[in-house]
């Protein structure tokens, strides 16, 4: 279904034929989705994090370039 694995496994689970294998309440479920939560909002903020450094580094880049280039031309 294109689900991360991890919410896949706790719809199997929370569908499992067999009751032992199912989460004891709602309550482990409401924690078990809260994580996963959590973890897919840190793991969006690492992105936005990596793109914004990486964002960085080619602008310096760039304008270090540009120094170089305008040295040359200078000279």
């Amino acid at each position: 279904c294109g689900a991360d694995a991890e919410l896949i496994d706790l719809c199997k689970r929370c569908l499992a034929p067999n009751p032992d294998d199912r989460p004891p309440d709602a309550g482990s479920v409401a924690h078990a989705v809260a994580a996963y939560r959590a973890a897919v909002e840190e793991r969006e903020r690492t992105a936005r994090w990596n793109a914004a450094e990486r964002a960085l580094t080619e602008a310096r880049r760039m304008r270090t370039r540009a120094r170089v280039a305008l040295a040359v031309a200078v000279v």
